[in-house]
């Protein structure tokens, strides 16, 4: 029963791309689900549409419709980015995602997400982000998303610091293996490592060694009392007062 009913839900909800006509098919009223939206005309929609077309695969917006309402359930885009970095590559950009509230529960957030993957991996995309704006009632679709961008932040991270462990580990190498590292005492040789130790142990030794200056405790005379007091100007507390004082002398 279960596959039968997968069966049909895949037959009913297709993933596709924006088609102008579906204006008429709930499309705007669905981004209303998402965030501010508000109603356009269908020459302005017309002329949107076309923008959106000329900018042909690196930016596409798919949509899930609801063929048994002819109602748009589901949509969101991926922007194709041409970056400098790995070799002029490019990185793809997940936006504007959003399940209808009536079609929770179907997994059409992971269907939309799967076909803009896709699209972006064909387009060549080193990696494909999920920067996306989400409605609150669609907690299993936001951390959908975010569990892909997590991931591949997280493997990120993990690379970068092997990468710094390693660099570290390499220098470290270096400084025990270099020639000034290493010393022959009373005719034995003595390691890298054997050497920066000693050398250290040395360091501490004599810091150790050394007395700490501290001033000495003592009270103040009566001529060094009287001294800070006639030093002592009293500050006044504002010009108000400043003024009453100078009158007063």
């Amino acid at each position: 029963m279960q596959t039968e009913t997968a069966s049909s839900n895949e037959e009913i909800y297709q993933v596709r791309n924006l088609e102008i006509t579906d204006k008429n098919k709930g499309f705007m009223e669905l981004l209303q689900q998402l965030t501010v939206c508000d109603p356009v005309s269908d020459k302005v929609f017309q002329k949107r549409f076309e923008e959106f077309k000329a900018y042909g695969n690196d930016h596409i917006i798919c949509v899930i419709e609801d063929a048994s309402k002819s109602k748009i359930v589901a949509t969101g885009s991926v922007f194709i980015e041409k970056k400098f970095v790995r070799s002029c590559g490019k990185a793809g950009h997940i936006e504007d995602g959003v399940v209808d509230s009536s079609a929770k529960g179907m997994q059409l957030g992971k269907k939309v997400i799967g076909f803009l993957t896709d699209h972006a991996r064909s387009m060549g995309c080193f990696k494909v982000g999920a920067a996306v704006c989400i409605s609150t009632h669609l907690v299993d679709y936001h951390m959908l998303l975010n569990r892909s961008y997590v991931m591949e932040l997280s493997n990120n991270i993990a690379t970068t610091f092997v990468s710094s462990m390693k660099n570290a580990s390499d220098w470290v190498t270096f400084a025990y293996d270099a020639p000034f590292a290493r010393a022959v005492v009373f005719g034995v040789p003595i390691g890298g490592h054997l050497f920066v130790e000693g050398l250290q142990l040395v360091v501490i030794l004599f810091l150790l060694s050394q007395k700490s200056c501290k001033p000495p405790k003592r009270p103040l005379t009566d001529k060094e009392i009287d001294d800070l007091c006639d030093e002592w100007v009293p500050s006044l507390l504002s010009r108000l007062l400043r003024q009453r004082w100078k009158r007063n002398l």
